[in-house]
């Protein structure tokens, strides 16, 4: 439920609040048989398809292709999203954080992984987040529109006080709308263009927002 009273804050889910990508290199090589690490996700977002095809460069599947099947059988299934574990401090710092402000978790998960995020969510930080908007809307065809996370911040009434995500581009759209912080605990993105401001851990977020 949103209080009037409180500021809003938006943070990012997959790799902000969740270890996600090293559950899903488990993933990853295990259904497609390849060995990829966790230093080939850097760009998780935009290049799942090409570190796949590095590996094995047979795999007869387009972009899109291997998007549905990651849909279906990783976001959308509890066995391998039970195997992502928060950040360190994450739950201590966003509990704390919750008794100040409206949470707002903004994710580029489709709408068949949002039942998995709102799972995590209540299980590691029960009745911090006041809503879960996701960027990829089902037109039911295979097809999705989108809904940026900029937009959605820019559509929220109150006082917004700052957006924190792991993507660089996320980042770098929102800046000029709201205070932006690019979250980089393994410092993948050191010379990232146009960002200025950074948090790597969950301690600094705690320490400016608390």
């Amino acid at each position: 439920m949103k209080h009037l009273h409180k500021r809003n804050l938006f943070f990012d889910f997959d790799d902000t609040k969740f270890k996600t990508v090293e559950s899903l290199v488990l993933f990853i090589n295990d259904f497609y048989g390849i060995n990829s690490v966790r230093a080939d996700y850097a760009n998780m977002n935009e290049r799942i398809d090409e570190v796949i095809k590095m590996y094995d460069p047979s795999i007869p599947l387009t972009r899109s292709e291997i998007y549905a099947e990651l849909n279906k059988n990783f976001h959308a299934e509890l066995f391998h999203q039970d195997r992502i574990k928060p950040l360190p401090n994450m739950v201590e710092v966003m509990k704390q954080l919750a008794e100040k402000y409206n949470i707002y978790t903004v994710t580029a998960r489709p709408d068949i992984g949002i039942k998995m995020v709102k799972h995590l969510l209540d299980k590691h930080i029960p009745g911090c987040i006041t809503h879960v908007h996701n960027v990829h809307k089902s037109n039911g065809d295979g097809t999705y529109i989108k809904h940026h996370k900029v937009d959605f911040i820019k559509s929220m009434k109150g006082e917004n006080v700052a957006f924190v995500d792991d993507s660089p581009d996320e980042v770098r759209l929102a800046k000029d709308h709201i205070d932006s912080f690019l979250f980089d605990p393994h410092n993948l993105h050191p010379h990232s263009k146009g960002i200025t401001k950074r948090f790597y851990s969950w301690e600094e977020i705690g320490k400016k927002f608390l």
